[in-house]
């Protein structure tokens, strides 16, 4: 079981990508009902692409026509066709797309909860081995919603807590300007300092939460008790967008704790 003298570490380690590139694996002739995408063809080395995206005005729309004509500038046998689609209607004629002949070869995605549904389709491609040598260069735009560098993973607790048992805490933020109201369901705490400043009675953090304004670089520490119940629970930021793109964990309150003090 863990005590208090060695605290829980739950470093929010984040940054935002505002879309994720997502590539088909295959595609092949045909027309599915919604679908308004060019299919793949190779013809005397000429290949053409499909590349669909929520850009239907400027500027983003202009960003993403200069990055296909500079594309096609660098490789002349490789045509992009852009193909913008409303926001409101992208959501969900993508899912349509891969349930046709007639995918996107590319096509933007936001990562999270919808590309974890749509790789079950079986059209997606892994593009880890062709990205991973350059992928570091995009910086923090490329690390996605992140707790202790991992993603949300709903088929395991990432750490166990110990019923009727103290356990201190210290849950830390070192994406810069990015603030998170971090929820930790089941149990509420009391904070005991925030960047090493002591909270004493008076102030308004001195009461019991089962929230915490998490500000850029903020490290807290924290005083949780759980009592006689047992299951597991989330902890995660309440930002919708970041709580939507996998910034959570889940534990698991246990007759016998762990040891894992960086879950």
């Amino acid at each position: 079981m863990r005590r208090s003298p060695k605290p829980v570490i739950v470093a929010i380690a984040v940054t935002a990508a505002a879309a994720t590139i997502a590539a088909c694996s295959s595609s092949s002739s045909g027309t599915s009902a919604g679908s308004s995408s060019s299919t793949s063809s190779s013809a005397g080395g000429q290949v053409t692409l499909s590349w669909w995206n929520n850009a239907t005005a400027d500027p983003l729309k202009g960003i993403w026509v200069s990055a296909v004509t500079a594309f096609h500038t660098a490789h002349p046998n490789v045509t992009i066709q852009n193909v913008p689609h409303q926001n409101e209607f992208f959501k969900t004629n993508m899912p349509i797309a891969l349930k046709s002949n007639n995918p996107p070869d590319i096509y933007q995605q936001w990562g999270g909860g919808a590309e974890a549904t749509q790789i079950q389709s079986g059209k997606l491609a892994d593009l880890t081995q062709y990205v991973s040598g350059w992928i570091g260069t995009l910086g923090k735009a490329a690390a996605g919603w992140q707790v202790n560098g991992k993603f949300m993973d709903c088929t395991r607790f990432r750490f166990k807590t110990q019923v009727n048992e103290f356990e201190r805490w210290i849950i830390q933020n070192s994406s810069g300007g990015w603030q998170h109201p971090v929820h930790i369901h089941f149990e509420e705490f009391r904070i005991l300092s925030r960047n090493g400043v002591a909270v004493k009675p008076g102030s308004i953090e001195f009461a019991r939460k089962d929230v915490m304004q998490l500000r850029g670089n903020d490290r807290i520490e924290l005083l949780i008790r759980f009592r006689d119940m047992v299951g597991g629970y989330p902890i995660h930021c309440h930002n919708t967008v970041h709580e939507d793109h996998q910034m959570m964990m889940i534990y698991n309150v246990a007759d016998v704790g762990d040891n894992n003090t960086r879950p």
